[in-house]
């Protein structure tokens, strides 16, 4: 129980910067369409994300045409309350019967132990995901048992603004020395040649870990932090270079994208998924300007996202309901409908191919999306991920000290480790 508290505690502080009986039918044999009426309710955040906003009623749409006895209550939550708000639904028994899961892998560990969610492994061996889907979906499994389906996962990709590349007689960057030398020429007056995140999020964490991971330098061996490796400072050397010289200052990740989407800043690290934000955030003049190109850095890094899992709390009567339209947002059609309305990859592979639809843009994203790590979390760090909480509020204060202060790179990155290892905090 201390464990189960201690993570709903930082599954909460997350978000700011009494496990439950297993009430799912031990018969999934009766289906939907054998049923009496059902209202399946099923929470995100994203119902009106643009892309996500044209995805969610054709997946809703279809789902209920196949049953006709089922109504989807699609519940949308702003971001900024969800983890928190569900977290305080689960514990009083008042969960979504489907919940959509953010930030997988550092969000389900808290929620599992906590036994708000299912184990979903004997569903699953009743579908071709654990055979088709790739690595990734490793992101939806906690202490030896899988509690949802992963439907996202991409490389990050380097968005950059063509026309200020241009004028500047700048090529994209092939490399990280490359790139600092770019945002340097492309820095002048209120023009910066970068945009990062710098708040204390976990946005502010992945925008410096791209530079680390990038250049393959090696932050963790096995049980150990080394971010004392010289490979760890000389990337983040130059993570800081950009950060506090040739990029805006302040900046949340809303005001990182914005400032692109204007035409103020040429280049940015990012999800695919901004492709399809561009046109309605982006004056007319400028949309046309923006574009795609590999990582800048020798070794790709990505994401997960959209993980689907089912409340352990579901009336019986909608267990294989709830089965059911989990499979349905993973099939073929829905997953080919999130890369047309989205423009960024997905777990079900082959829905990838409508990727070269987009032009060089969406061909980009699709060669992103080959082999790729997920960023800051290797594939065993459970400790990492159990206490992802913690980690970042320590790592998020050194690396902003190194934004404000002249501290020295490597004193910074040898305080952090030294606060991980004071805190007991170890990456497995």
């Amino acid at each position: 129980m201390k464990k189960h508290l201690a993570m709903l505690l930082a599954i909460l502080l997350l978000v700011a910067a009494c496990s439950s009986d297993d009430g799912g039918s031990e018969d999934t044999t009766t289906t939907a369409g054998e049923m009496e009426d059902v209202t399946l309710t099923v929470s995100t955040w994203t119902a009106e994300a643009p892309g996500l906003k044209d995805w969610w009623p054709t997946v809703i749409d279809s789902f209920e045409a196949e049953h006709p006895n089922v109504t989807v209550d699609l519940q949308q939550i702003a971001f900024s309350d969800y983890i928190s708000g569900l977290t305080t639904r689960f514990v009083a028994g008042e969960g979504p019967d489907v919940i959509h899961v953010p930030l997988p892998l550092t969000t389900l560990p808290a929620w599992a132990e906590a036994g708000f969610l299912q184990d979903l492994d004997d569903f699953l061996a009743t579908t071709d995901i654990p055979e088709t889907w790739p690595s990734s979906q490793a992101s939806m499994e906690w202490d030896g048992e899988t509690y949802g389906v992963l439907l996202v996962d991409y490389g990050y990709v380097l968005f950059y603004n063509e026309a200020m590349l241009a004028d500047a007689g700048v090529d994209v960057p092939t490399n990280s020395d490359e790139l600092v030398a770019a945002a340097a020429a492309l820095t002048t007056g209120d023009q910066y040649g970068y945009a990062v995140t710098a708040d204390n999020t976990i946005n502010f964490l992945r925008d410096a870990f791209q530079f680390i991971q990038g250049e393959g330098a090696q932050w963790i061996d096995g049980d150990s932090w080394t971010f004392d490796n010289p490979d760890v400072v000389a990337a983040v050397d130059n993570w800081r270079t950009i950060a506090t010289q040739y990029a805006p200052q302040g900046t949340d990740i809303g005001q990182k994208r914005q400032s692109f989407y204007d035409g103020n800043v040429a280049m940015m690290v990012e999800g695919p998924f901004i492709l399809a934000q561009i046109p309605a955030n982006a004056p007319e003049d400028v949309a046309g300007d923006l574009h795609i190109a590999q990582m800048p850095f020798s070794e790709k890094s990505g994401d997960v996202s959209h993980g689907m899992s089912i409340f352990t709390g579901i009336p019986d009567n909608k267990q294989a309901t709830a089965e059911e339209f989990i499979q349905h947002a993973a099939a073929l059609a829905s997953m080919e409908s999130y890369v047309e309305n989205v423009a960024s990859p997905v777990a079900r592979r082959e829905a990838n191919s409508l990727l070269s639809e987009a032009g060089p843009d969406g061909e980009q994203i699709a060669l992103a999306a080959d082999s790729v790590s997920v960023l800051l979390f290797p594939a065993d760090a459970t400790g990492l991920r159990e206490n992802f909480a913690d980690f970042q509020s320590i790592a998020a204060e050194w690396f902003q000290q190194m934004l404000v202060s002249d501290i020295a790179t490597a004193d910074a990155l040898a305080n952090l480790q030294s606060d991980l290892e004071d805190a007991g905090i170890t990456p497995n």
